[in-house]
This record gives C-alpha cells, sequence and structure tokens, in this order.
C-alpha cells in the first residue's frame, strides 16, 4: 500500500527522487478488546442457533431458555474469575444440557439415541481455533 501510494505521487508529480532518499513511517498498535471463546460462550451461541433452526422449521420447543441461557453464561465468567470452580462447573453442565435438550427436540425421541458433545481447541499458527462439536448416533 506504501509502494502504491508512493508510485501515485510520483505520477502525480508530487515526489521527487530525491525526496525517496529518506522515509519517515511511524506506526500505531492499538490494543483490541478480544472476546476469547469459552465453554459458557460456545453453548450459547450453540443454543441461540438451534432455537433459530427450530422456529425456521417450525418446530415448538416446550422450553427454550431465551432469558435464562445469556444470563447463565454470563454468570459462569464471574464464577471462574471468584474461583467458584464448582459452581463453574455445575453452571456449564446446566447450559449443555439445554443445548443437548433443544436438540433432541429437533430430531425427535426415539428409542435410544447417543449424543457426544465435544470442545477441541487446536493451535493453527499463532491463532487458536476453538470447535464445540455434536455428533448423534
Amino acid at each position: 500500500m506504501l509502494t502504491q501510494t508512493i508510485e501515485a505521487g510520483q505520477r502525480a508529480g508530487v515526489v521527487k527522487g530525491n525526496d525517496l532518499k529518506r522515509v519517515t513511517v511511524d506506526t500505531t498498535v492499538m490494543e483490541k478488546n478480544i472476546a476469547h471463546p469459552t465453554d459458557a460462550r460456545l453453548y450459547e451461541t450453540a443454543r441461540r442457533k438451534l432455537v433459530r433452526l427450530a422456529r425456521e422449521a417450525g418446530i415448538a420447543l416446550r422450553q427454550n431458555y431465551n432469558r435464562l441461557g445469556p444470563r447463565l453464561a454470563g454468570q459462569v465468567g464471574r464464577y471462574a474469575h471468584a474461583r467458584q470452580f464448582k459452581r463453574m462447573r455445575k453452571a456449564l453442565r446446566r447450559l449443555k444440557g439445554w443445548s443437548v435438550g433443544i436438540v433432541m427436540a429437533l430430531i425427535g425421541n426415539p428409542d435410544r439415541w447417543y449424543l457426544c458433545l465435544d470442545r477441541t481447541n487446536w493451535k493453527i499458527g499463532k491463532s487458536d481455533v476453538n470447535v464445540l462439536v455434536l455428533a448423534v448416533v
């Protein structure tokens, strides 16, 4: 981008060859408020998307946890910050159970289904990739 700017200046006659012998470049780095994916946030996103899929498919859910889900997902972070890990794990189990309940309502309730819910963290280069996978067998 800097090269194109210099070339445009040369074409316009504003920048001459002697001006390019010494170039000063100034950069600024701004901190960003990055929200890292957590189990609670992934469960809440999965629940919200499953409820939307059910609504689009015309499936009436007995309960969708639209009020309780976001509140409990936020509470998990507070429990972790206060080092109340037992309460945090209990809240995560509730979030996971709500997501699985909505999946069961979407796929029906045959005699026997096996559900596997897994959260995986991959390190690809310098970035982390978090994936929440639900398998139904």
